[in-house]
C-alpha cells in the first residue's frame, strides 16, 4: 500500500465554522497558515494556531502532531482597518460567517464600539446573506430536516438581534432604523420558519421593530438606502404576514412618491449625497414592482 503523503487538517475559525485543509506532511504548521490565507481569513497572518492546550509554532512540522484532533485559530488584537479588510475579504470568498463574525468582533470590542456606516453596511449585507441561506435551505429542505435547520435559523437570529441590540443603543438616527429594521426582518423569518409556538408573539416583535425604526426615519433623505430598505421590507410584512394589503400599498407607494419627488429638478445630485446610485434605484425598482402587483391584485379582487 502506498503510504500518505498528505495530512487533514480541520481549522475552527472565529464564526465556528470549520476550514478542512490536505496538508503535505513534509509541510510545517507555517504552510498551513499561508493555505488558511489563501482562503480568505487575512487576520490569520496574525493569529494563533492551537492545538489542544498547546499553540504551534510556525516550525513545527505537521507530521509530528497529532491527527484527527481540530486546530483553533484564535485572533489576538488587531487594528480596526484590519478587522474591517478581514471582513471584506471573507465576504470575497463567500464566508459570510466569517465576515459577521469579524464585525461582531470588532463592534464588541472595538474604540469606539458603534460600526461606521461601512462596516454596518458590510455586517449587514453579509448578514442577510447568512440568513438566506438559512431560508433557501428550510424551504428546499425534506419535513423531517426542517427541525434541525429551523434551530439553526433561531441560533442565528438570536446572536444576530443580541447584536442589534448592543449597536442601537447609542446610535445615530441612521443606525437606529438599520438596526430595528433588521431586528424586523428577523422576527419576520422567525415567525415564519421558526418554533411554530411562538409564531404570534414573533409576528408582535417584528411589527414593533419596524414601527420603531419608522420613528425615526424623518431624520434620513427619502433617497437614503436604509430609509428605503424599511419602506420595502416593512410593506412586504403587512401585505404577506399581516395580511393588511391598503396599509403595505400606502407605505410602499409613500416612500416611492416621497423620493421620486425629493430628486425632481435635483439631476444627479443625490449622488453626492454619498449614496449608492445602484442601490437606490434597484430600491426604487422593487418598490415600485411591488406596487404594481399590489395594486393590480386589489384591483382584481
Amino acid at each position: 500500500m502506498e503510504a500518505a503523503t498528505r495530512s487533514t487538517v480541520t481549522v475552527v475559525t472565529l464564526s465556528g465554522e470549520p476550514v478542512t485543509l490536505a496538508v503535505p506532511l513534509s509541510s510545517r504548521v507555517a504552510d498551513a497558515r499561508a493555505m488558511i490565507v489563501e482562503r480568505g481569513h487575512l487576520r490569520a497572518r496574525r493569529g494563533q494556531l492551537v492545538l489542544g492546550d498547546r499553540t504551534l509554532e510556525d516550525g513545527a512540522e505537521i507530521e509530528k502532531l497529532p491527527s484527527g484532533v481540530d486546530w483553533q485559530l484564535v485572533y489576538g488584537e488587531t487594528s480596526r482597518e484590519e478587522c474591517y479588510k478581514a471582513a471584506v475579504e471573507a465576504e470575497a470568498w463567500g464566508c459570510y460567517k466569517e465576515a459577521v463574525a469579524h464585525l461582531e468582533q470588532l463592534g464588541r470590542s472595538g474604540e469606539p464600539s458603534s460600526l461606521t456606516r461601512e462596516e454596518r453596511d458590510c455586517w449587514a449585507r453579509n448578514g442577510k446573506r447568512v440568513l438566506q441561506g438559512l431560508r433557501d435551505a428550510i424551504q428546499a429542505a425534506a419535513d423531517a430536516d426542517r427541525p434541525a435547520l429551523s434551530d439553526d435559523l433561531e441560533r442565528v437570529c438570536a446572536q444576530l438581534l443580541e447584536f442589534c441590540h448592543l449597536q442601537s443603543t447609542s446610535a445615530s438616527a441612521e443606525d437606529l432604523v438599520c438596526y430595528n429594521r433588521f431586528s424586523g426582518d428577523m422576527y419576520r423569518y422567525l415567525a415564519t420558519m421558526g418554533c411554530s409556538k411562538l409564531s404570534a408573539q414573533r409576528v408582535r416583535l417584528a411589527e414593533e421593530a419596524y414601527k420603531t425604526a419608522s420613528a425615526s426615519t424623518e431624520a434620513l433623505s427619502p433617497l437614503n438606502p436604509v430609509r428605503l430598505s424599511l419602506a420595502l421590507n416593512f410593506s412586504v410584512f403587512l401585505h404577506e404576514v399581516l395580511q393588511d394589503h391598503d396599509q403595505a400599498l400606502q407605505i410602499a407607494r409613500e416612500s416611492f412618491d416621497d423620493a421620486i419627488s425629493f430628486n425632481l429638478g435635483r439631476g444627479e445630485d443625490w449622488e453626492l449625497e454619498g449614496y449608492d446610485k445602484g442601490a437606490v434605484s434597484q430600491l426604487l425598482q422593487l418598490l415600485r414592482d411591488n406596487l404594481t402587483l399590489w395594486s393590480e391584485a386589489v384591483g382584481g379582487s
